[in-house]
């Protein structure tokens, strides 16, 4: 998926975002790192995004803009809900840990809402 057709996505979901802003989210580790490839002799470099890029944009947005969450917060909440990190024991009662957990299930549902509604 090329980077305007994860914007023309996210037009449809109602963000209207610019390139530079999925590059720092991928810098930022809130949606995947797309595949960059060389598009051949003087054709420059090629990005392509993952299919599920739009609706991992869309969830990542939404905890920084509704939730004012932080952008390694979303990040940790993210691989959590992407079954990356283990999934906290709350018997710990580490705050932090708690936090995580919590915003993975609403960045969770708020991909699951972005799939819906896309």
């Amino acid at each position: 998926m090329t980077p305007d057709e994860v914007l023309s996505k996210l037009a449809m979901l109602g963000i209207n975002t610019s390139e530079r802003t999925l590059q720092r989210y991928v810098k930022d580790e809130l949606i995947p790192m797309p595949e960059r490839k060389s598009g051949g002799r003087g054709k420059g470099k090629i990005t392509d995004y993952q299919e599920e890029t739009p609706a991992e944009f869309y969830a990542s947005f939404k905890l920084r803009h509704e939730f004012n969450a932080k952008s390694d917060l979303i990040a940790k909440s993210r691989q959590e809900g992407l079954g990356k990190e283990k999934p906290i024991n709350t018997a710990e009662k580490n705050p932090e840990s708690m936090i995580v957990t919590g915003f993975s299930l609403i960045w969770i549902s708020l991909v699951q809402e972005a799939i819906r509604r896309g």
